[in-house]
């Protein structure tokens, strides 16, 4: 499998391949027929510098797809098309040269590199060059984002790819279509709907299951609306906001992220999320200055699944007095019912981890949580993973 992490100026729907720094242009990847790649589309807000796309810009995308081709013709099927129900988009955080940075990360996984599309285009040529699309649908089936990158090159094979399969077809397309069904209230995989809509084209009776039906939530607040506020000089420099389970309309503990302004605090020492057995606590601490607006961000599913573990799980632990403090949790595709990387969200003690004390990272093998610098681990944590 080809790993590939690139980066995309996406500041206009044509996207402009840079550096990590956002400061040279580069050109796109070359791809292999073949050999299945795992894609990392990092994008930039501006056109130079390495600002990262508003998250909370994707927040209401509820489907994606992602094409290479070779022409813009509707009518004839794609060179290769990703894995679209399982593109997910995220936020990352790394350091880079020794500075740590938050950026906006589309994971897109293309397990078909066999097409009969691509082989027959390819034909005996070396390489051939294909343009990319990707598009963002919302909860109403519409184009909420599309980028475009041109140049990107497919190297042909000197031995057999192996067996070619046709590329899947697309209809009103497929993307629109999981657009629509994700957006229904109370959609989960496994509902039966039924609905028709003869006028625009979509038939669509007794659907069940399908793709991952992800909701996102959001609930903004401001320093108005805290309670229990801190003050120095005058400015609102901490407080809490609590809601209900009712409120949040979920019943148990999902993916939460926390946005000032456009900034994502999860997981910040300012910032503490805590969910309790009536819903959800904002608690807000050393802040200079409050402002602004927060975003709180839900993403919630019918296949939301949790995984729980002790220290008692734990290998290669760390101990100071004689007390757990680190230690590393893995858990394979098959233990976690999926089979490439999701979104997911560690918790202790029901409360989101602090930057800093766990690392979650996907290898060929599933997910290991590696956990550092605990003054005792000696409560429950849990894994949501999002389907």
């Amino acid at each position: 499998m080809q790993n590939i992490t690139m980066y995309v100026a996406a500041a206009q729907t044509l996207g402009v391949v840079k550096d990590y720094a956002g400061n040279q242009t580069v050109p796109p990847p070359t791809l292999v027929l073949g050999a299945k790649v795992a894609l990392k589309l990092r994008l930039f807000a501006e056109s130079d510098g390495y600002e990262p796309y508003p998250f909370t810009d994707l927040s209401g995308i509820t489907s994606w797809e992602f094409v290479l081709d070779n022409d813009y013709n509707a009518a004839t099927s794609a060179k290769i098309t990703a894995d679209s129900e399982n593109i997910i988009a995220r936020q990352i955080q790394h350091s880079i040269s020794g500075e740590d940075r938050t950026e906006t990360e589309l994971y897109i996984p293309i397990p078909s590199m066999a097409t009969v599309e691509l082989k027959t285009a390819l034909a005996d040529n070396e390489t051939l060059t294909l343009n990319a699309e990707l598009c963002g649908y919302d909860a109403n089936g519409d184009l909420a984002f599309i980028l475009q990158i041109i140049g990107f090159t497919v190297r042909n094979r000197i031995t057999s790819p192996g067996a070619t399969t046709p590329t899947s077809p697309t209809y009103l397309t497929a993307a629109e279509t999981r657009g629509l069904i994700n957006g229904i209230p109370g959609y989960a995989a496994g509902d039966g709907i039924e609905f028709t809509d003869g006028d625009s084209g979509l038939v669509l009776i007794n659907c069940i299951g399908g793709g991952t039906a992800a909701t996102t939530i959001t609930k903004a607040f401001t320093a108005a609306d805290l309670t229990g506020k801190t003050t120095s000089n005058g400015k609102t420099t901490g407080g809490v906001k609590s809601y209900s389970f009712t409120e949040l309309g979920v019943t148990s503990p999902v993916i939460a992220q926390l946005f000032f302004e456009s900034v994502d605090v999860t997981g910040s020492p300012c910032v503490k999320l805590n969910w309790t057995p009536n819903g959800l606590t904002v608690t807000l601490t050393d802040f200079d200055n409050i402002d602004a607006g927060f975003s709180l961000i839900l993403t919630a599913s019918g296949n939301l699944l949790s995984k729980s573990f002790t220290a008692t799980d734990l290998t290669g632990k760390t101990t100071s007095n004689g007390k757990t403090t680190g230690g590393v949790k893995s858990y394979s595709f098959t233990e976690l019912g999926v089979a490439s990387p999701v979104a997911v969200q560690l918790l202790y003690d029901s409360a989101v981890i602090p930057n800093g004390c766990a690392k979650t990272e996907w290898n060929s093998s599933g997910l290991k949580i590696t956990l550092a610098d605990f003054d005792s681990i000696d409560k429950t944590f849990t894994v949501l993973i999002l389907k």
